[in-house]
């Protein structure tokens, strides 16, 4: 029954009334971000490590580590030695591919000098439109405040987040600058279980 043979028979069941407004709501939402990524550098979500490196740039998946809890229980993260910078427009970037326990492709990371992050931010905003939210927050690294801005744009699937400053922001690898931004696109079902895990990591302690 469609909504025109209801308003012939004059009837209006509650029922299906929430559903036609249920699906006008998903397939409004479904809509809200056309730009919404599938893929990483050409690696889909969801690939396995294998799947990934016959894709990646050469050099992506050269070094793995374990992901400890709470953060990914038995996940890796894979990226190019430490010295090994990539271009993203005027910007050098390090990349990473985390991995689940189950070889998955659930998240992709890039951290640059938080001096470069007016040009990453103008390529985020080219590439995925305006964000669903933009916020400021005080962050400290070495005695000093700064204001940290983070984008943050949600899909259906997938959550990217484009940070001026990290948590680590006082930690100097080779070839970053002390201070480091961060750039990420994360499977909404990735972040779900990383909340839960720090959940029950503050519930055990």
């Amino acid at each position: 029954m469609d909504v025109d043979e209801i308003r012939k028979e004059g009837k209006c069941p509650v029922a299906v009334l929430a559903v036609l407004m249920l699906c006008v709501w998903a397939d409004a939402s479904a809509q809200t971000w056309p730009q919404e990524p599938t893929a990483f550098k050409g690696v889909p979500f969801g690939a396995s490590r294998k799947e990934a490196a016959a894709i990646a740039p050469r050099g992506n998946l050269d070094v793995c580590i374990y992901s400890p809890p709470p953060v990914l229980p038995n996940g890796k993260k894979c990226g190019g030695p430490l010295d090994s910078m990539r271009g993203l427009g005027p910007a050098r970037v390090s990349e990473t591919f985390t991995f689940d326990a189950g070889d998955h492709f659930v998240r992709a990371e890039m951290l640059f000098e938080s001096g470069q992050f007016a040009e990453v931010r103008e390529i985020y905003l080219a590439k995925f439109g305006e964000p669903s939210e933009r916020k400021s927050e005080r962050v400290l690294s070495s005695g000093v405040q700064f204001d940290n801005e983070i984008l943050t744009w949600k899909g259906a699937k997938v959550t990217v987040e484009l940070r001026q400053y990290i948590a680590t922001a006082n930690v100097k690898e080779p070839g970053l600058g002390r201070e480091r931004g961060e750039g990420s696109l994360s499977l909404n079902s990735y972040l779900a279980i990383c909340e839960e895990e720090k959940r029950k990591a503050v519930k055990s302690f």
